[in-house]
């Protein structure tokens, strides 16, 4: 189907994934709401679960991460069938959650992997109701318009991913300062200056 709907022209649709750790000591909501690190850490698990079970980085964007107590919900756009379709098997395959746990344990440096509850939603239908049936689910997706533009917080939290994902800038080389100039007796090699001493031969000032 995924073929089909692509040669159909654009094709768009929305779902919002509902996430909530079941590990007492993380609570991802608090962490997006309350901690800049946290917002970003979190923001970071969101994306990179994406790419993993979306097939890369295109075909889809985030277009907000809200409060669903006790849920975190993220709601996205897809642009492609394809990547909807990659995604909706690899949630159903369980991919989605392991891939979640995998980087929420690592980017919050804990001991051991948390686990995560998900749910999927398009409009009012629980996609979890009929995982079995990806076509209808790709319809409901479909027929799911978003409501909105990105939301300006997920602008500044890709580019800040994107800066991390570039490195630091590298730093401008100082300039030397003019020293003054240099005795008749010396000569400067190397940036150091060298100077004779009849007794000790060359030595640097």
């Amino acid at each position: 189907m995924a073929d089909e709907a692509g040669h159909r022209g654009q094709w768009t649709g929305c779902a919002v994934i509902f996430l909530q750790s079941l590990c007492p000591a993380v609570d991802l909501l608090s962490l997006y709401k309350d901690r800049e690190q946290g917002k970003f850490i979190v923001f970071k698990v969101i994306k990179l679960t994406l790419t993993d079970s979306a097939g890369g980085l295109g075909g889809y964007e985030i277009l907000k991460v809200h409060e669903a107590d006790p849920f975190l919900g993220v709601e996205v756009k897809f642009e492609d069938a394809a990547a909807c379709q990659q995604f909706l098997e690899s949630y159903s395959s369980g991919a989605v959650r392991e891939s979640l746990c995998q980087h929420a344990s690592r980017l919050l440096a804990l001991t051991q992997e948390i686990t995560v509850e998900t749910q999927l939603k398009a409009s009012t239908h629980i996609l979890d109701l009929c995982l079995d049936k990806l076509e209808l689910c790709l319809q409901h997706i479909h027929l799911s318009k978003p409501e909105r533009l990105r939301d300006e917080e997920i602008e500044r939290l890709e580019q800040q991913l994107q800066s991390q994902a570039l490195g630091p800038v590298p730093q401008p080389v100082p300039i030397a300062q003019d020293e003054g100039p240099i005795p008749s007796n010396c000569f400067k090699f190397q940036n150091k200056v060298f100077g004779h001493d009849k007794h000790q031969g060359f030595h640097t000032q």
